[in-house]
């Protein structure tokens, strides 16, 4: 077998097979991401400053400058590195509910600062913890900002949680306001996914979003003709299921980031009065490799019905 010269085994792998990936639903396969993922029904209020819900935190405290609705909302304070604001349910229970969601506004996140989401037990860590930041648009401050977290992404055992947690790692500074918290089921978010099986690994050298709506309409704060934009974003993630990581992810609530993030090839007016833009991304290559674990996937968390017609596919080079 030759060796370089530490020694090392050299390896060809031979040229990878160009192939066409479709993005599809995890849950029934279509390919039409022209679909509702902001259906859902009201499982439990968590937290809104108003009714009595889930324990307050002890880290911050309820004032009328931190709401976004109603009377109050909840300000962390400039947190200290590891500090948690924990919302605490009076009764353990195994969540059932497709995502919990709420609403925050970010005062400030010095760099490298991370506010983690997670679920406890008797101040024991269920599961993994995840990235506020990985579902929002932006980092902007002073914006009320909505995320909605699939509980699948934490990867919650068999087992009851009674705690709610933000936290402050890496560097101390975070302080942002909380309102309007719920535990939500029933359609909420809609996963396109492309993935290989087996132990078969995908190199991606793009990926192709086509998005079709009126040709009118079209402005900064839309998103396509869609006017306001989306709540929660169309999101491209690169994500380990196993770890709850994001390894990459886009997030897209206005057309502003779809252009900004996206590059647009083709820009089609049709004479029905139909607009299409084709969308790509090239990332480096040999940078955005896909597993059966480390997937690549669109989700979709709000009403899409409104344009005629969304879909996207990627090219892989597909390693034996």
């Amino acid at each position: 077998m030759p060796r370089d010269i530490d020694g090392n085994a050299i390896v060809s792998i031979g040229r990878p097979k160009l192939r066409k990936k479709t993005f599809q639903n995890v849950v029934d396969g279509g390919e039409s991401m022209r679909v509702d993922g902001s259906a859902g029904t009201l499982d439990e209020d968590v937290w809104d400053g108003e009714g009595s819900y889930w324990a307050d935190p002890s880290v911050g405290s309820k004032t009328a400058g931190a709401k976004r609705t109603g009377s109050y909302g909840w300000d962390s304070g400039v947190t200290a590195l590891n500090d948690e604001v924990k919302f605490t349910r009076g009764t353990p229970f195994q969540p059932s509910s497709d995502s919990i969601e709420g609403w925050i506004n970010l005062q400030a996140l010095p760099p490298t600062c991370e506010i983690q989401a997670r679920w406890e037990l008797a101040n024991t860590a269920k599961g993994n913890g995840v990235l506020v930041t990985d579902y929002l648009g932006s980092l902007d401050l002073g914006v009320w900002q909505h995320f909605s977290i699939p509980i699948a992404d934490f990867n919650l055992p068999a087992e009851n949680v009674d705690e709610f947690r933000f936290r402050t790692r890496q560097v101390a500074g975070a302080h942002y306001y909380l309102d309007d918290f719920t535990l939500v089921s029933g359609g909420r978010g809609k996963a396109f996914r492309i993935a290989p099986a087996g132990a078969a690994q995908w190199l991606v050298g793009s990926v192709t979003l086509v998005l079709v709506d009126s040709d009118t309409g079209w402005n900064s704060n839309g998103f396509c003709a869609i006017a306001g934009g989306l709540a929660n974003g169309l999101t491209l993630r690169h994500r380990d299921l196993s770890e709850s990581e994001n390894l990459t992810r886009i997030v897209c609530k206005k057309n502003t980031e779809l252009f900004g993030q996206f590059d647009p090839i083709v820009d089609t007016a049709y004479s029905d009065g139909q607009r299409q833009i084709t969308f790509v991304l090239r990332p480096e290559p040999a940078s955005m490799i896909v597993t059966a674990d480390d997937v690549l996937e669109f989700l979709v968390k709000d009403d899409l019905t409104p344009l005629i017609d969304a879909r996207a596919f990627a090219h892989v080079g597909v390693l034996a």
